[in-house]
């Protein structure tokens, strides 16, 4: 209970400071804590997220891929939770969120089958509140909290600094895995920012350390910035195969990008596209549609071109150790 204080101790001066630097005339109120379990992805696909570039590292510390900054998930499995058991966690993360329900807020209980993700989903709806679990494990996949109304007159959004601070604080005070850092923010409006929260893979290629984030290790706060309130989490859980490098060495981009036009049949001359190269993680899809076990680190190329005024264009991932082409997707 002395840890649970202390963290809603730093939870309120990390808001309090955010509010000295907004306009917003609500203070967002102190989450609770809840302790962190595995968690599965929700249902919509995440976008690729670029690499970025770390502090060079010594040259002759040859090339590798370093996992040792991130935490990893546990591989325990524990039993498919039961329903009243869902709606319990369900109502303690809605009052952990300040959204508690209402007297009159009926608990109802709806499985489904996510055939893309490969797993039975159990949604426990509290009005227009939902929270969603894997069905298998029991993980939290998702929240969705929205204000029942809401004054889009009523005061500015604050500092990108200070929302985020209170996007990550909710981020640590969820069941979700720890150890990801903060990667991305995609602002919907005035009233919805999405803070992106990504494990993040070290990799060493010519004596220079890249950081890549895994899109599908990634947990999604999205919160409204004028009020500090939550709104909507989403969560994924596909990390990298375990044998992913297998003792090789990383492809250079030049050896992964001959891989990647030598495997596509172009509508133009290569000299007709303007190409972006990164380092990257792919999850290809399996034979039916579904998602596989595991992301991948790649190098993604796109190719950017058009004719006659319509958009032609090419994303290309090739595997960094095997250089199998993962995935090729045109428009």
């Amino acid at each position: 209970m002395q840890q649970i204080a202390k963290r809603l101790l730093c939870f309120t001066l990390a808001v309090s400071a955010a509010a000295a630097l907004t306009a917003c005339s609500v203070t967002p109120p102190p989450v609770q804590q809840l302790d962190p379990v595995e968690v599965m992805p929700t249902q919509e696909t995440p976008p690729p997220e670029t690499a970025e570039t770390a502090p060079e590292a010594d040259p002759e510390a040859g090339t590798e891929i370093d996992t040792t900054t991130s935490e990893q998930a546990t591989d325990s499995q524990p039993e498919p939770p039961t329903e009243e058991a869902c709606i319990q966690q369900a109502r303690d993360i809605l009052t952990a969120l300040n959204k508690a329900p209402g007297a009159g807020e009926t608990p109802t209980v709806t499985r489904q089958n996510d055939a893309t993700w490969s797993r039975e989903e159990i949604l426990v709806a509290f009005g227009e509140k939902e929270v969603s679990f894997d069905g298998g494990t029991g993980a939290l996949i998702g929240v969705r909290a929205f204000d029942d109304a809401r004054d889009d007159t009523a005061a500015a959004p604050m500092e990108e600094s200070a929302a985020l601070a209170v996007a990550q604080a909710f981020y640590e005070a969820l069941p979700y895995p720890t150890g990801y850092v903060y990667s991305n923010l995609d602002r919907f409006d005035d009233h919805a920012w999405t803070f992106s929260f990504s494990r993040s893979y070290t990799v060493v290629l010519d004596g220079v350390q890249t950081a890549v984030f895994n899109p599908y290790e990634q947990v999604r706060i999205v919160i409204d910035p004028c009020t500090g309130l939550f709104q909507l989490s989403n969560a994924f859980d596909r990390p990298l195969a375990e044998d992913a490098a297998q003792g090789r060495a990383p492809l250079t981009q030049a050896d992964a990008q001959a891989i990647a036009e030598e495997s596509t049949t172009f509508a133009q001359d290569r000299s007709a596209y303007a190409l972006t190269a990164a380092l990257g993680c792919c999850l290809p899809f399996q034979d039916g549609g579904s998602y596989a076990g595991a992301a991948r680190l790649c190098w993604s190329f796109q190719y950017d071109g058009e004719i006659g005024g319509v958009a032609d264009c090419y994303w290309i991932d090739v595997d960094l150790y095997t250089g199998e082409v993962l995935s090729v997707l045109l428009t």
